[in-house]
């Protein structure tokens, strides 16, 4: 099954390609040395840093975590929090320091 990406969606993999490149290149990895790291070949890399959509995650994943960046994959999909609600909850917090004594 083969899934239409809209520009803004290939253009978001393309970046990461692009970021995976540089990152390789300022490692002074060649992709043989990257891909037998990753546990893939040396073309799934070149696809990643092509910008194919049709890589695997599990291989993002993977050099997400050689290259320490995994941290940004726990955001992906995670719901955002509403603004007004974090504001209520800050000014509910807010007052309640305000009403609290220390008393001795």
């Amino acid at each position: 099954m083969k899934i239409a990406l809209g520009e803004n969606e290939q253009a978001v993999i393309e970046r990461m390609g692009l970021g995976l490149r540089a990152a390789r290149i300022k490692a002074e990895q060649t992709q043989d040395e990257l891909a037998a790291r990753i546990g893939v070949t040396r073309w799934t890399v070149a696809a990643m840093e092509n910008g194919d959509p049709k890589v695997s995650l599990a291989a993002w994943i993977k050099v997400s975590g050689l290259l320490e960046s995994l941290e940004g994959w726990d955001s992906v999909l995670r719901e955002s929090e509403n603004p007004f609600a974090k504001y209520d909850r800050d000014q509910a917090e807010k007052n309640k320091l305000l009403k609290t004594r220390v008393r001795k």
